[in-house]
């Protein structure tokens, strides 16, 4: 018998029994679905958190902190030298640094027309929407100018003119409340961030130039020095120069360049997010193999079932080879046709938690394609049993079973 005509008589026994056929697929379809989901939510997860902490608009910057800081144990910021304007100065002295700033924040309510808010105060320059990773879709930012006279406007997210002004696209113009002062607000932001955080939990922030931050807040220490770095020069080499220079000022070994801070973060990030991917698709992969056990024992009963056509195939000239490969065809077209809508029901499921539960997923191809291979080795391995069974049985008393 030809191979395809072999593949034809397995699908025609498949179909011969349709309700059967398919109860048989469900735990391979289970197992493949379970993986192709668990690895799509995992793996866009990591690449979401990863985005979070590593903003692609910080390509060119550095960002100089305390050690002591970056430490975590910190409970105390007494005996923790804060940047000082002659600290920006030597940095702008610097060889390959275009441009130095802060972004210090602060907690605070925000009031107008007899409503408050709280909000988090955040400060910076003019490019700070690609920092923050927001766009001004109402009004302007505030501009360099702003910045140099000091001037007490701001830029409010969305959901805070949401709440003090009732839409999210009012407010420019108004005048609102902060510390007993007031500020004009000038625009209104919405959040550029593809972070799942963001999504789930729309942010309450309030954005104003640096200069006017430093003076609503004076007490405000900076222990965070920002470089943006000469495109063309090497961010972690002019970091280093400016390190060594801040060390030699306070006399020790103090500050450190947050960037590898940050890598390290990334790089545990990928590290513990794949773990915990590998040890739950793991665990979803037990189905396959409760999916192989079914195969086996309908295959078994479908052996049982045709012994007296088996026996007239032999009688008829068919090879025990020809008869142990229909079993086995059939049993490898039950797992690849469980695979591949395990496949499908995988992408569908997390095509919903993307857009119903605001979870990242990434459709890996690799995950889909060892799903698909893994379901044909499980159907050869429990098809094997039962085909070489059909394959051993004597024709007479094949014929004469009833």
């Amino acid at each position: 018998m030809l191979a395809w005509e072999m593949c034809k008589s397995a699908f025609d026994s498949l179909v011969a029994n349709k309700l059967r056929s398919l109860l048989t697929m469900l735990g391979i379809i289970v197992g493949v679905g379970s993986i192709i989901a668990i690895v799509a939510v995992g793996q866009g997860g990591q690449q979401a958190i990863i985005a979070a902490i590593d903003n692609p608009a910080l390509s060119e910057a550095a960002i100089i902190v305390p050690k002591a800081i970056l430490a975590g144990n910190v409970t105390s910021t007494a005996g923790i030298p804060a940047f000082s304007p002659a600290d920006t100065a030597l940095a702008l002295a610097t060889p390959g640094v275009q441009d130095v700033y802060s972004t210090p924040s602060q907690s605070d309510v925000i009031t107008a027309g007899g409503k408050t808010t709280p909000v988090t105060v955040q400060a910076g320059p003019s490019f700070l929407p690609l920092i923050a990773q927001f766009e001004v879709v109402q009004g302007r930012m505030f501009l360099p100018i702003d910045s140099a006279a000091h001037r007490r406007v701001i830029v409010i997210t969305q959901s805070v003119a949401k709440s003090l002004f009732g839409s999210d696209s009012a407010g420019v113009g108004q005048l609102v409340g902060l510390e007993g002062q007031l500020f004009e607000v000038i625009g209104v932001a919405k959040s550029t961030s593809t972070s799942i955080l963001s999504a789930l939990a729309p942010s309450l922030n309030v954005y104003m130039p640096t200069t006017t931050f430093m003076d609503l807040y004076p007490g405000t220490q900076n222990f965070e020095l920002e470089l943006r770095v000469v495109p063309g020069y090497d961010k972690n080499q002019v970091a280093a120069r400016l390190i060594a220079v801040l060390d030699a000022k306070y006399h020790g070994d103090i500050f450190e360049n947050a960037a590898g801070f940050i890598a390290g973060i990334t790089n545990t990030v990928t590290t513990v997010t794949g773990i915990i991917t590998t040890i739950v698709g793991a665990i979803a992969s037990i189905a396959l193999g409760v999916g192989g056990i079914g195969v086996m024992n309908i295959m078994l009963v479908s052996v049982t079932e045709r012994t007296r056509e088996i026996g007239i195939r032999i009688s008829l000239g068919a090879s025990r080879t020809t008869i142990l490969w229909q079993f086995l065809i059939e049993a490898i077209v039950l797992t690849t046709l469980g695979g591949l809508i395990g496949i499908a029901i995988g992408w569908l499921i997390a095509a919903l938690a993307s857009t119903i539960g605001h979870l990242p997923s990434l459709i890996s191809w690799q995950a889909a394609l060892g799903s698909f291979l893994f379901s044909a080795l499980v159907g050869i391995l429990c098809g094997i049993y039962p085909a070489s069974r059909a394959s051993r049985l004597n024709p007479i008393d094949a014929l004469r079973y009833e």
